[in-house]
């Protein structure tokens, strides 16, 4: 018999929702190529999530893989709705934070949520 991990991606869900917070999540993806600037133009797309910022801190953690922790580090529990990549950015309480390492929690492959190392930018 084995445990259905999507029950708790849905209560993980529901939970985010009623407890947790508006955060912005802003995805960068690049756009068309202009040849006279010899760049890609970079597009954002602004997105409302819900999380919970959490200091890092605060549980005791000084080191992470040989990194020190920062004070304006923070946890940022997300849910699982889209994806995330280290090149994104979240605004939450009127502050800009960047992903410093994610973390899933994601057993028998079924992503619950997103637990993100964060950092003020």
């Amino acid at each position: 018999m084995s445990f259905d991990y999507s029950k708790s991606a849905t209560s993980a869900t529901r939970l985010f929702t009623k407890f947790g917070q508006d955060v912005v999540h802003s995805v960068y993806s690049s756009g068309e190529y202009d040849t006279d600037t010899s760049a890609a133009d970079s597009n954002e797309v602004p997105v409302t999530r819900k999380g919970v910022l959490l200091d890092l801190g605060s549980n005791g953690v000084t080191h992470i893989r040989g990194n020190l922790v920062e004070v304006s580090d923070k946890q940022l529990l997300l849910d699982a709705q889209a994806g995330v990549a280290l090149e994104d950015l979240f605004t939450a309480n009127s502050k800009e934070y960047q992903v410093v390492s994610i973390g899933e929690l994601n057993p028998a492959g079924t992503l619950v949520m997103y637990d993100l190392h964060v950092r003020a930018s």
